[in-house]
């Protein structure tokens, strides 16, 4: 029996992390664990959750989704993480690239890009995935 990719979601925004968990879940293969709108509450729980890969938002007050997934990575250096964000900027690209996260997907793509993307990177097929 397949066991379901199990995700973290991180969005400041409340409705949009109800929205997306909504949609995540209705997706065959995923089952979201835990919802934060803060990436800090997240850093700290993160240890103690049994989760296959971040989602997270990349503008957050406090603390970005890039602080947010470096410090997360200190904990869970294995942990596959996926940027979501308005903006598709080359240089929020490259950067996320860079840091080790494996995707970055466009808050304006389909449920069904977003499902692929996370299927793909939890897979590992390749060495990052985006998608605008």
């Amino acid at each position: 029996m397949f066991e379901a990719i199990k995700l973290v979601l991180i969005d400041d925004h409340e409705m949009v992390l109800q929205g997306l968990s909504a949609l995540l879940e209705s997706q065959p293969g995923v089952k979201v664990v835990k919802q934060y709108s803060s990436g800090y509450d997240a850093i700290e729980d993160i240890e103690s959750i049994d989760v296959d890969m971040v989602l997270s938002d990349i503008n957050m007050p406090l603390i970005n989704g890039f602080d947010t997934s470096q410090a997360i990575l200190k904990k869970k250096p294995d942990l596959k993480i996926i940027m979501l964000s308005m903006e598709i900027s080359d240089a929020y690209i490259e950067k996320a690239q860079n840091e080790g996260i494996l995707g970055y997907v466009s808050k304006r793509a389909p449920i069904e890009d977003l499902h692929s993307a996370i299927k793909e990177v939890y897979a590992q097929k390749s060495s990052f995935v985006l998608v605008k």
